[in-house]
């Protein structure tokens, strides 16, 4: 498996499972995996589009991503209040990204992540009928249906192994220092911002 890959794959896994055990801060992880992609040959600009799978015509675009931009991503009561609709939200995130952003590594990380938040809960009922299903069967979430195969290996040359070890580590030491605010807060009784987070586009 290429660096990208491995980098895809640690990324949504993480961000799954940090999802599964935490009901709240869902973008608190993202925040530290960003920092890593301030670097320059994350931010690189390919110059090209995103896959022809998910644009109009691809075999995903009218199964797939219309669906997902059909969502519903907010909902507003008669006072005006607004609630975020999360799991439409990461689906819908996955698409915007191609839409809107240009082909980087950064945005491939991105992608990597709300796939992992979608992924956690993954119920047929949350969605409309066939999606999950034709997403399962098309394992459309893999990362040669977002970018094609000469740009994977383009991103591979602006990476390194350290790059991998990098990212693996500050995903190990933030788990570390989340799970400890997490068990002070239960015992202290401890709130505070450390553990809020805002989502970024």
């Amino acid at each position: 498996m290429s660096l990208i890959e491995q980098f895809f794959t640690t990324i949504s896994a993480h961000s799954k499972r940090f999802r599964r055990r935490y009901d709240d801060d869902f973008m608190l992880p993202w925040s530290k995996i960003d920092d890593l992609c301030n670097e320059s040959n994350f931010k690189k600009q390919f110059n090209t589009t995103w896959s022809s799978q998910i644009r109009p015509g691809g075999i995903l675009y009218e199964s797939i991503v219309t669906k997902a931009m059909d969502l519903p991503e907010k909902i507003i009561n008669g006072y005006g209040d607004e609630e975020l609709l999360e799991e439409n939200h990461f689906m819908i995130q996955i698409y915007r990204i191609t839409l809107n952003q240009p082909v980087t590594i950064r945005n491939v990380c991105q992608i990597a992540y709300f796939i992992g938040l979608v992924t956690a809960r993954f119920r047929i009922k949350d969605f409309p009928e066939g999606m999950v299903r034709t997403i399962n069967q098309l394992n459309a979430f893999r990362l040669s249906n977002f970018v094609s195969k000469a740009v994977i290996d383009k991103m591979n040359t602006l990476l390194v192994p350290d790059d991998l070890t990098n990212l693996k580590n500050t995903l190990k030491n933030f788990d570390k220092d989340y799970s400890t605010i997490k068990i002070n807060n239960v015992i202290y009784g401890n709130t505070g911002d450390e553990t809020s987070s805002n989502d970024s586009g």
